[in-house]
């Protein structure tokens, strides 16, 4: 559903503002959100918009059996969201990321683009917290630790945090290896 979608959506928002402001290659069109309102408010402002529709979907139908014909209609594989290496090297990238979203929904995922770090806080006395970012804890492309997390992250799912508060020790089952620093000069 989220293909046919955007497919006709952007046919017909592509349409609209082509025919009001022409072909110019960087044309800033207004924003998605203004459209609709004015197609719901004041349908006049963007000309024939009725036919526009109508044509956008026909257009948006043939697009659709081509996508369809060349690998399936799949929402991730249209998107193609991307983890792509700080270095943009892509043998260490991680390319069709199965996932939702797109840059108008909660999940604000784009093809390249979208949320890193996500966290989920509840401010007890003791804090309750979640979260999962895209990658995984080793930063070495190497290691079989490097995208261990790229899966839950695509789903929304979330690691339960751990918050060890002044005084007392971590819950040993939640932590492996410890780090002390040294602050006594030497």
């Amino acid at each position: 559903a989220a293909t046919i979608f955007q497919v006709w959506w952007q046919m017909l928002y592509t349409a609209i503002w082509k025919q009001k402001l022409g072909s110019y290659p960087n044309a800033l069109y207004p924003l998605p959100e203004r459209t609709i309102q004015l197609m719901l408010n004041d349908k006049s402002m963007l000309g024939d918009v009725d036919r526009l529709v109508v044509s956008s979907y026909k257009k948006a139908v043939d697009s659709l059996d081509k996508l369809k014909q060349n690998g399936g209609l799949e929402w991730y594989k249209i998107k193609n969201t991307t983890i792509t290496h700080l270095a943009k090297l892509k043998p260490m990238s991680v390319a069709d990321v199965q996932n939702g979203g797109w840059g108008n929904t909660v999940n604000a995922m784009k093809g390249n683009h979208g949320p890193s770090w996500r966290m989920v806080v509840e401010m007890r006395d003791v804090p309750e917290a979640y979260g999962v970012y895209p990658g995984g804890q080793s930063g070495n492309p190497g290691s079989k630790y490097y995208a261990t997390f790229i899966d839950k992250w695509a789903k929304g799912e979330y690691y339960r945090l751990s918050f060890v508060t002044k005084g007392k020790k971590p819950d040993d089952s939640a932590v492996k290896y410890t780090w002390q620093l040294n602050t006594e000069k030497q």
